[in-house]
């Protein structure tokens, strides 16, 4: 897209300018349009300053006039302002966040010169010029490769100690894009270890010193050494700690001046890196409803870790879950990769490990209980009846298998436990899926539910859109497999999260139990986002169960006889 080919009149428009404005003023000259860099139109000038001459280059972004051109030094290596990025180019009156197409390049030399001649004439240069020149922490950071994100509990831990304290600490790093981000994990303090709140447990990891710095000597004073002065200062750092000064890697420093933190690497004196500190900021309870405030408290059950059931989990998590129990027998493949939440660093581990470590990342308070075994499957029993235990403990029950077997035992376990339960199923083809919840004593049972569902569907008489081609996929009309693609499955399973939040938290913002949801037309469903609500009436509660005074008597019997034994004794004496 070359858009002086497209738009010949605004060229036209643009020199016309240009030659407008240095006939109305004395200080440009030696214009001229030229091409550039990628085929870019470049626009080179001159411009007085005082006394000075200075050569500048506008170049035209390929989408002008819609997007804002660029006003750079024609010397890239010239540093000609403070209002200026790391690239060269001047922060003038007009940039991309208020750019209009009807500017044009004569406004763009306006601004540099006037930007240029104000820091020249102005007591204090650009330090005492009004800026615009607003950069997010991101723009910030992009040049900063090494960085330590930090709290404000280890703030607090740091204030806390006795000026000049010196003490081991570990962190923990990791390498993303190109940039080390570490943070610190532990610090051995005098009352003992002490564990960084809400941070993971995992990466690489170094071991170091942290201390407080009396004033007036400040951070910058303590990490700004030479060359010749490291290994002595390194040794006096580390004296009266665990940290072996051989082999200590970084030293975090609080002072006047702030947090400074400074990294050796490779275990040699001759290298100390400067590194920039980032807060951490806050936990996220500010960023989650007052409602789910107390999700902290509240376990939940997944069964199953596949494509949905791996989403709705990860979404749990976020949503301020303390407790997890995870049940799947199945490993993490490759091909799995299409619809899971989990990446290439899980294939070949069990899901429910690989959903507890993201878990754990994405909540690193989170307590996670993870089962590899397959209700309803060949499994010792014993195994089988310790995870329904542990099922029947928790708040709520996902059951996200799209299994009949596994769906039997489990809402066996929530009926009988009195426990709330989601479950959910993604149809073949992408084209929808269904969403159902069961509370108890507001909600049919679930096999009541799901009898009535299967009725429903048979009731339609809307056969279904194609064969079954394996999971998540179908055979329509004309022979075209039709496959339920990641975001179709992230869909049905944010639905069922949110079912899921709202019975935990005792809400009734989903009046009815069962929604069958439309994703694409197809079956039942004429157009994408269309709902079918299904109501099941509760049945009555009925009494307790009638017992006869024979079968009293006889049971007493059995009991007695139980406790009696020995427990080696044959149970059938």
């Amino acid at each position: 897209m070359i858009w002086f080919f497209e738009r010949p009149n605004r060229l036209v428009a643009e020199r016309r300018a240009v030659t407008a404005l240095a006939s109305s003023v004395d200080w440009l000259d030696d214009f001229g349009f030229g091409i550039g860099d990628g085929a870019r139109l470049v626009l080179h000038f001159t411009v007085a300053v005082g006394d000075a001459k200075v050569d500048l280059e506008l170049r035209y972004p390929r989408l002008y006039p819609d997007t804002c051109p660029d006003v750079v030094p024609r010397d890239t290596n010239l540093r000609l302002s403070d209002h200026q990025w790391s690239g060269g180019s001047l922060c003038l009156e007009y940039r991309t966040d208020n750019w209009r197409p009807e500017l044009t390049a004569a406004d763009m030399i306006r601004s540099a010169q006037a930007l240029l001649s104000a820091e020249a004439t102005t007591e204090g240069g650009a330090a005492r010029l009004p800026s615009a020149h607003e950069l997010t922490q991101g723009q910030r950071l992009r040049a900063a490769d090494y960085r330590h994100v930090y709290s404000d509990a280890l703030v607090d831990l740091l204030r806390q100690a006795a000026p000049g304290t010196r003490m081991a600490a570990t962190m923990r790093f990791q390498f993303q894009g190109s940039a080390v981000v570490a943070r610190i994990d532990a610090v051995d303090t005098p009352d003992g270890r002490w564990l960084q709140p809400g941070f993971p447990q995992d990466g690489h990891q170094a071991t170091g010193v942290v201390m407080l710095q009396p004033e007036p000597v400040t951070a910058d004073t303590e990490l700004d050494l030479t060359n010749a002065e490291l290994p002595r200062e390194w040794a006096r750092l580390c004296a009266n700690t665990d940290a072996n000064p051989e082999t200590a890697e970084f030293a975090l420093v609080l002072g006047g001046s702030g947090l400074r933190m400074a990294w050796r690497w490779l275990q040699t004196h001759a290298h100390l890196t400067p590194v920039v500190p980032v807060h951490a900021g806050d936990g996220g309870s500010e960023r989650i409803g007052s409602i789910q405030s107390d999700m902290a408290a509240k376990a939940v059950a997944v069964v199953g870790c596949g494509s949905a059931g791996s989403k709705v989990a990860a979404s749990l998590a976020r949503s301020g879950i303390g407790r997890f129990v995870l049940v799947d027998d199945d490993v993490l493949l490759r091909g799995n990769l299409v619809r899971n939440d989990l990446d290439w660093r899980a294939v070949g581990a069990h899901k429910v490990h690989a959903v507890a470590a993201r878990l754990r990342l994405i909540n690193p308070e989170v307590t996670v209980s993870a089962r590899a075994l397959r209700l309803g499957g060949q499994e010792a029993s014993g195994s089988v009846d310790t995870a329904l235990e542990a099922l029947s403990q928790c708040d709520l029950i996902v059951d996200a298998t799209a299994d009949a077997n596994a769906f039997n035992i489990v809402s066996a376990v929530a009926r009988r436990a009195g426990r709330p339960m989601v479950w959910l199923e993604v149809f073949e083809g992408g084209i929808g899926g269904m969403v159902a919840r069961y509370r108890p004593g507001l909600d049919a049972p679930p096999q009541d539910m799901r009898s009535a569902y299967l009725d429903w569907c048979g009731s339609l008489n809307a056969p279904w859109l194609g064969t079954e081609a394996g999971a998540y996929a179908t055979v329509a009309d004309g022979g075209k497999v039709l496959v339920a693609d990641d975001a179709e499955v992230g869909v049905i399973a944010n639905h069922a999260a949110r079912f899921a939040i709202d019975a935990l938290t005792g809400g009734n913002a989903f009046p009815h139990p069962i929604y069958t949801v439309a994703l694409r037309a197809g079956w039942i469903f004429t157009a994408p986002f269309e709902a079918y609500p299904l109501d099941v009436p509760v049945p009555e509660a009925g009494g307790p169960e009638v017992q006869s005074d024979e079968d009293r008597a006889e049971a007493v019997e059995i009991f007695t006889g139980l406790f009696a034994k020995d427990i080696h004794e044959d149970p059938a004496s």
